[in-house]
């Protein structure tokens, strides 16, 4: 069996499911289908679960979202008119998520309807029956995934050609909870994951995961075969082709993930699997997000007492702050957090409490970094990878904040002026790739 999802942008019109129908067509071991809700048909529209979330606001604020959703009531029905089908179903629907957002039923009940009504139209286009997420998934307060969902999903699929909603489930106190955005990607991987299916097949608007984003570096392609954890690696750093809390499931099951574009369905995109053919590739892909702040800590034999870290590590979390990235030597940590979460303000609460109660040599921060990240399994094998980076970062005249292996030593942490990022990964592209 085969579980299939589809995203936003290949769900996002009468045409684009006419692709899918037809893909799925053409393998009759598709069988489970998880979908998301409408996406955008062209760069000035709006995405469904936009105007949803919309309609949850206007309900609040006016006690009424009629003017709102009414955009939503006619994409659905537009969809359903092109496609020539009977709309009076979708029309009931309608009426009922209306009402019960201008209720109060919430955001989170607001923002899960647009992959709830989009399972409920393509259910009626494709003649297979409708699951809804909440007979199926249950999500813990925290976010996970309560142990319960194994079995409902057991029970409730046994037999074949399913359509589900994805993106949420229904909290412990049996109320609509979503996952964060994108979260149809673990929807897909869960049900994946409890069928026993043979393949997850997550169906997008690209041709698999790239080894670079191919919106800004020139020459990307995408990688054929890559590992749940060098997926996992690249997600650091920012790439986003496949939701990072997705790959748990499937990775616990040894279940493979195929993603694959819906508008050419012939190409094959990018295999994820356990392992991959060629283990000893050097560098699989290269990625770099911005938004960065170093917290660079110093003190001679720093580390030499083991239950330190522990200690500073508490009283950075205690501030409300979490690390990204942590790097250690003898005598220093090294903490990379998002800007956007510490402000200098606290920066400097942070350091005098540090110098005063430790002792510390010195305590530095640096604002506006990149982290850039090369990602291979055999990264460390063959480290000729970090000197070709080096060498073409010291070519485009572009300075080097850090260097670091990470722990998983299959990726290369290099971090950079912001000013910088994107040049500077075009440069380690280049010097890896072409």
């Amino acid at each position: 069996m085969i579980v299939c999802k589809f995203g936003g942008s290949s769900v996002a019109d009468a045409d684009q499911l006419k692709k899918v129908k037809y893909i799925v067509s053409k393998n009759i071991d598709r069988q489970i289908l998880i979908v998301s809700a409408p996406g955008k048909r062209n760069k000035e529209d709006i995405k469904v679960t936009d105007l949803l979330y919309a309609s949850s606001e206007a309900a609040k604020s006016d006690g009424s979202c009629k003017n709102v959703f009414a955009q939503v009531r006619e994409r659905f029905l537009g969809i359903l008119n092109d496609l020539k089908l009977d709309s009076s179903e979708m029309i009931k629907s309608l009426d009922e998520v209306e009402l019960k957002i201008d209720a109060g039923a919430g955001t989170d009940y607001a923002a899960s309807r647009g992959e709830y009504l989009n399972a409920r139209l393509i259910s009626i286009y494709f003649g297979w029956e409708f699951v809804d997420a909440e007979e199926l998934i249950v999500i813990n307060d925290n976010g996970t995934i309560n142990e319960n969902t194994w079995n409902l999903c057991k029970e409730r699929l046994s037999g074949s050609n399913y359509i589900i909603p994805g993106f949420y489930g229904k909290s412990l106190s049996n109320k609509v909870k979503t996952f964060s955005r994108g979260g149809s990607d673990i929807s897909g991987s869960i049900i994946a994951k409890a069928v026993g299916a043979s393949l997850y097949e997550n169906w997008t608007d690209v041709a698999g995961c790239y080894n670079a984003d191919p919106r800004y570096i020139d020459g990307a392609y995408p990688i054929p075969q890559m590992t749940y954890r060098e997926v996992r690696e690249l997600s650091i750093v920012g790439a986003s082709v496949f939701h990072p809390e997705a790959i748990i499931p499937v990775h616990e099951a040894g279940i493979p993930i195929n993603i694959k574009n819906t508008n050419a369905d012939e190409e094959k995109g990018t295999m994820i699997t356990l392992d991959r053919d060629d283990n000893n590739t050097e560098v699989i892909g290269v990625s770099g997000e911005t938004g960065f702040t170093k917290l660079s800590i110093n003190k001679l034999l720093l580390m030499v007492e083991p239950s330190i870290y522990n200690v500073l590590i508490s009283i950075v979390k205690n501030n409300g702050i979490t690390p990204i990235l942590t790097f250690i030597n003898p005598d220093s940590i090294c903490w990379f957090f998002p800007s956007r979460a510490i402000t200098d303000k606290l920066l400097e609460n942070l350091k005098v409490r540090l110098i005063n109660e430790f002792n510390i040599d010195s305590i530095e921060y640096k604002r506006e970094l990149s982290i850039i990240g090369l990602v291979g399994q055999g990264l460390k094998k063959k480290p000729v990878a970090l000197a070709k980076s080096i060498c073409a970062l010291n070519d485009s005249k572009i300075n080097i904040d850090s260097i670091n292996y990470g722990a998983s030593e299959m990726t290369l942490y290099i971090s950079v002026d912001e000013k910088d990022s994107r040049a500077a990964v075009q440069s380690i592209f280049n010097a890896n790739f072409k």
